[in-house]
């Protein structure tokens, strides 16, 4: 069941008729939503739905200087979301233009994205023994998920350690191989969840040649990520726990027998994403209107499998060349795009499965369009 619903609210001011030497807007938003599913998908009551508030306020200036050269804009922007501290996101850019065929620029800023709803307040039972739960204290406390359990791999591998163990001497008894391989179980590493986080710095250069009718660009970019989401599993004995040896060796004996709770939920990553990119355009602006262009885009980033991140969906290379044409005749237009992906390993290198088979092969897609 669900009736859930999202209300928006956005306003700008733009005060050029009252300052003049810079351009300066300001504005605010306001995000309301309303998860109502009568306790079916979140953690909310029948009749009791919940309300997820989520605030904003951001300016922007921009200045033109050495005989408008040279134009400088700063950027900032407030937000603040229930369960969360509030966020500043900065940005500072200049383009420098020299003439009218050469154009430098350069940016920073930095950005975060706030868990979504559904990454809050999520609380789903869908099968026995499995709970898939939101990521935040007010959902998580009543199970006490984050701070009472067990990752789900140290759990396979602690159950693994004592069966073999027992089928190699049959002497030894369940209590002797649980004391033995107890110190396999490796206690859930998270907390409650918190935004994820970006710095971006970026440089490009833009050439316009042959009568403004051929434009070169390339483009820099640097990304460092903190906090990424993603889902994780974490195991729960029916009991014992985490806070002693004799806990987690009554703990210990739960899993071996199955007798857990599996929590779905969603956690931050520990880990730093750094991803490095180059971008490369141009267009050629051909005889009776007909327009060349294309692109190519080289991404690299310090992802690796195994760790727990969400991976880079992104491929290490990938490419664009279009034809098109809005005056073929008086009254029809063409374009024809060719798309170029490379191949993608591990689209998804944090996985619950043992073994799946998730790398994406090369592809091309050709769109045609008449207008």
């Amino acid at each position: 069941i669900d009736h859930s619903s999202k209300y928006y609210l956005q306003a700008q001011y733009n005060f050029s008729k009252q300052i003049t030497f810079m351009e300066l807007i300001a504005g605010a938003d306001y995000n309301l939503t309303r998860l109502n599913s009568e306790g079916t998908i979140f953690n909310d009551e029948p009749g009791d739905p919940i309300f997820v508030n989520q605030y904003a306020g951001y300016a922007q200036a921009t200045k033109k200087i050495l005989k408008d050269k040279v134009k400088l804009l700063a950027a900032l922007r407030f937000d603040k979301a229930d369960n969360f501290k509030g966020a500043l996101s900065p940005r500072l850019a200049a383009v420098y233009h020299p003439d009218d065929k050469n154009y430098f620029r350069a940016s920073w800023q930095q950005g975060v994205r706030l868990p979504d709803p559904q990454l809050q307040y999520m609380d789903i039972v869908p099968a026995p023994k499995q709970h898939r739960l939101g990521g935040t204290a007010v959902v998580d406390e009543p199970y006490n998920s984050r701070y009472n359990s067990f990752t789900l791999a140290s759990t396979k591998t602690f159950n693994d350690a004592v069966k073999n163990f027992l089928l190699t001497d049959p002497t030894v008894t369940l209590d002797s191989a649980v004391k033995r391989f107890a110190g396999l179980l490796q206690k859930s590493p998270f907390d409650y969840i918190h935004p994820e986080k970006v710095y971006t710095i970026e440089i490009g250069y833009r050439r316009l040649l042959f009568n403004n009718n051929v434009y070169f660009d390339i483009n820099y970019f640097h990304n460092d990520y903190t906090g990424f989401l993603f889902s994780t599993t974490l195991v729960q004995p029916d009991s014992g726990g985490v806070e002693s040896q004799e806990a987690i060796h009554t703990a210990g004996q739960a899993i071996y027998y199955g007798a857990v709770e599996n929590f779905s939920t969603f956690v931050n990553s520990a880990d730093r994403v750094v991803v490095d990119g180059v971008e490369i355009g141009a267009s050629v602006q051909l005889p009776h209107n007909y327009v060349l262009s294309g692109n190519f885009t080289w991404i690299h980033s310090n992802v690796e499998s195994g760790q727990l991140l969400p991976g880079i969906k992104t491929p290490p290379f990938k490419s664009n060349l279009s034809i098109s044409n809005r005056t073929l005749t008086k009254h029809f237009g063409f374009m024809v795009n060719w798309r170029w992906t490379d191949a993608i390993e591990n689209w998804s290198n944090v996985s619950d499965l043992e073994s799946i088979d998730n790398d994406l092969p090369a592809c091309s897609i050709i769109d045609a369009q008449v207008s």
